[in-house]
């Protein structure tokens, strides 16, 4: 044994003999290298793997979003939670890269929330939308408190409602506590020539606006339920998403209304503009024109499919919403509370008691993890050229279309007299 550990020795120190002659000591330096070589190996690796496994279970992972309905509970109590209860963790996210950028159309929300830019919103402001209401809501720490003012259960409010709860099962803990007052019905509201930067106007959200509106833009219930035929009636139609979807070249008749996705489309390339005042004349001309030009006429409706399949999917639309709200929540110059009078609303307590094509829509359209994913990232605001350049582009595409349609009606007038 004493000889062998010498041996051992002598080899590690270079000094063994080989057939009677001293081993060269370039070899023994080499196995040395090797040897640490193949240990740093194995420590490198070792410490890799836990670096992973840790990671791995350190990072937040999504978890299932239930629903439960009671048996023998009314639909009322089954909100009622401890008043102690916690509330929802953020997900405290350590993506390696950054979130990608939301689509353009996202840029509005500044626009929407410019009203306020200077003043913030007060409390006061907030109460001066409640004539506008449909219904008032509060939320606070992930938990919704509503009171309804018109068309108790309408459907719009429903959806919206859910809307909002499947928005905040999805981000949990990344909806702010905030105060806003909506408006479901048809019509926006808040007319701009109304008030000024000295007497600014109440906070409303809404489906819809025009120019001269200034409706805070939310996307509309039928998101979540309620997928109809394209009629436009007082207002906007929320058909017209459905319609573009669909890859084939829309005609779309002019209309002063306009939807939160809606600003990121353009005439010319999305859409074939009809105007609203000469409407036989100007679907006859897109007709004869997509037919003499059918490669440009599909490559339109593929712009329009790939916009809303792309940009207006679900995932874009819960984070348009988070967006709004967490900029609007910004503007508030006070910490919202629940008022009295309020009923909290969860899931259960909107599904449980529906009816069951409400419920069938419900759990349908009804998130089943929460998102482990940071929301796209919000663009910065349009500089006032970015915002000229935008309307003038979309206004000289207009009126392109407006020149051909009057130039081949003349040729076809002049055809006539002949």
């Amino acid at each position: 044994m004493k000889t062998m550990n010498a041996q051992m020795s002598r080899l590690w120190n270079g000094e063994e003999e080989s057939k009677g002659r001293s081993a060269p000591a370039s070899t023994t330096a080499a196995v040395k290298l090797v040897i640490a070589v193949f240990v740093a190996l194995v420590v490198l690796v070792f410490v890799i793997s836990n670096s992973a496994i840790s990671k791995a279970q350190s990072k937040p992972q999504p978890k299932p979003i239930t629903l439960s309905c009671p048996n023998h509970t009314a639909a009322s109590a089954v909100c009622q939670r401890s008043p102690n209860a916690a509330a929802p963790t953020p997900l405290h996210l350590t993506a390696t890269q950054p979130s990608p950028t939301c689509p353009e159309y996202f840029r509005w929300i500044h626009e929407d929330l410019r009203p306020w830019k200077s003043t913030g919103i007060t409390k006061e402001m907030v109460q001066r939308a409640r004539k506008f209401a449909t219904f008032h809501m509060v939320v606070l720490d992930g938990r919704v408190y509503v009171q309804e003012y018109f068309g108790h259960s309408l459907s719009r409010n429903v959806f919206t409602f859910w809307g909002i709860l499947q928005l905040i099962s999805r981000y949990p803990g990344r909806v702010p506590d905030f105060e806003l007052i909506f408006n479901c019905m048809d019509m926006p509201s808040v007319k701009s020539t109304d008030y000024n930067s000295s007497a600014p106007p109440p906070p409303l959200f809404h489906y819809c606006k025009d120019d001269q509106t200034v409706d805070i833009l939310f996307p509309d219930w039928s998101f979540w339920g309620w997928y109809r035929i394209y009629v436009e009636g007082l207002a906007w139609s929320v058909s017209q998403k459905y319609i573009m979807a669909c890859n084939s070249p829309t005609l779309f008749v002019d209309t002063r209304f306009v939807e939160f996705f809606q600003r990121g489309l353009m005439p010319g390339r999305h859409y074939w503009p009809i105007a609203a005042d000469n409407k036989c004349r100007g679907i006859k001309f897109a007709v004869d024109w997509g037919n003499a030009h059918q490669e440009e006429a599909q490559a339109m409706g593929k712009a329009s499919g790939d916009f809303f399949q792309q940009e207006v999917k679900m995932d874009h639309v819960y984070d348009y919403m988070l967006h709004a709200l967490i900029e609007y929540a910004k503007l508030l110059k006070y910490k919202p509370t629940v008022p009295e009078g309020f009923t909290e609303i969860c899931m259960e307590s909107l599904a449980c008691s529906a009816s069951e094509k409400t419920k069938s829509f419900l759990l349908e359209s009804m998130e089943k993890w929460t998102h482990d994913a940071a929301p796209c990232t919000l663009p910065p605001p349009f500089t006032p050229e970015e915002l000229h350049q935008v309307l003038e582009r979309r206004a000289n595409a207009v009126k392109q279309v407006e020149m051909w349609e009057q130039k081949a009606w003349e040729q076809e007038q002049g055809n006539k007299s002949t």
